[in-house]
């Protein structure tokens, strides 16, 4: 199956009051696994004043609530009215150690201190071959030492297999070794306003496991965030 996904086409009237930089998030939170490379088109329409946009992405390593600085991308700014290709982005290393990722746009005015605003359009488009496979929560009693194994996922094919990647939140821990400690590894469902987690029933926050490979594609897609928060 093509590893190629779809974002967009998105569209929003932005408008910027000072030189200092601004964020409007496009995407809502989704799975960064595998996500190595992306290309995109930036437009700017009806644009008044000196307005500058930029595409911008964000990483969060296990809670979206707690993200990391928002990183530019591109060169340099779009400025005024027009639109360009970004070309073929890497953002392998932004992404490696990141579990979950989402792209707007960065703007401002570029020269001045009058207000400037824009119709801002994007399409963009990444490959990624990665999947959500399995999510459990468990209670573990470790009685000694030694190491202990127990399976989070049924079996899956291993010819397309890679790469793991996983998110594990290790909660009510007892003891030096010895203990009861609750491990949470739960599946999140792709949402458009970001990262919402369900609950076991111990009320822990579940997250997810998911698998990189050279082949297949992730279940569904990630929609328009309806906030720019």
């Amino acid at each position: 199956m093509p590893c190629g996904q779809l974002l967009g086409p998105y569209q929003a009237r932005l408008a910027a009051i000072s030189a200092t930089v601004q964020y409007h998030w496009l995407t809502g939170w989704f799975p960064a696994t595998g996500v190595d490379n992306i290309k995109g088109v930036l437009r700017n329409c009806a644009v008044d004043g000196n307005f500058q946009s930029r595409l911008v992405l964000q990483l969060a390593t296990i809670r979206t609530d707690d993200p990391s600085a928002p990183v530019l991308l591109e060169a340099s700014y779009l400025q005024d009215a027009g639109e360009r290709c970004t070309g073929v982005l890497d953002i392998s290393n932004s992404t490696a150690s990141k579990y979950f990722m989402r792209l707007g746009i960065a703007y401002s005015v570029h020269t001045g201190s009058s207000i400037a605003a824009a119709d801002v359009g994007l399409e963009l488009a990444y490959n990624s071959c990665g999947e959500i496979i399995g999510a459990t929560s468990l209670d573990l009693v470790t009685p000694g030492t030694n190491s202990l194994h127990t399976p989070i996922t049924g079996w899956v094919p291993a010819m397309y297999a890679a790469k793991v990647k996983a998110i594990i939140i290790v909660t009510n821990a007892i003891g030096n070794g010895c203990g009861s400690p609750h491990v949470t590894v739960l599946m999140l469902p792709l949402e458009g306003r970001g990262a919402r987690c369900r609950r076991s029933s111990r009320g822990d926050c579940v997250r997810a496991l998911a698998w990189r490979g050279t082949g297949g594609s992730r279940r569904g897609r990630p929609t328009p965030s309806r906030s720019a928060a």
